[in-house]
Order: structure tokens, then C-alpha cells, then sequence
């Protein structure tokens, strides 16, 4: 596996567990996702059930 893909590093993941034959795709994360193109959206409610208003 090549220690860089479009001049940026080889994701750990890749350059561990790829073999020969694997087909990837990759794309530059904050040009694909943008907030214009999310579908869903939410929060995680804490211990008790509540919803924060704010962050966490």
C-alpha cells in the first residue's frame, strides 16, 4: 500500500488490512459531507432521559 493517496496519508486502517484485489473508495470528507447534505440529525440523551439543550 503507498504511504500517501492524493498527497495525504494512508489511512491506518489501509495500510494494516488491505490485500491484493481490494477495491476502495475514498473521498475528502468536508467536501462530501456538508451540512446541506445531511438526511438526519439528533442528540443523545443523557443518564437520566434528558435531552441538552446546549452541548454536551
Amino acid at each position: 500500500m503507498p504511504s500517501s493517496l492524493l498527497g495525504r496519508p494512508t489511512p491506518a486502517y489501509l495500510a494494516v488490512k488491505a490485500i491484493a484485489g481490494d477495491s476502495r473508495y475514498l473521498w475528502v470528507y468536508d467536501q462530501v459531507c456538508t451540512l446541506d447534505r445531511v438526511l438526519a440529525e439528533g442528540k443523545c440523551a443523557a443518564e437520566d432521559g434528558n435531552v441538552p439543550r446546549a452541548g454536551a
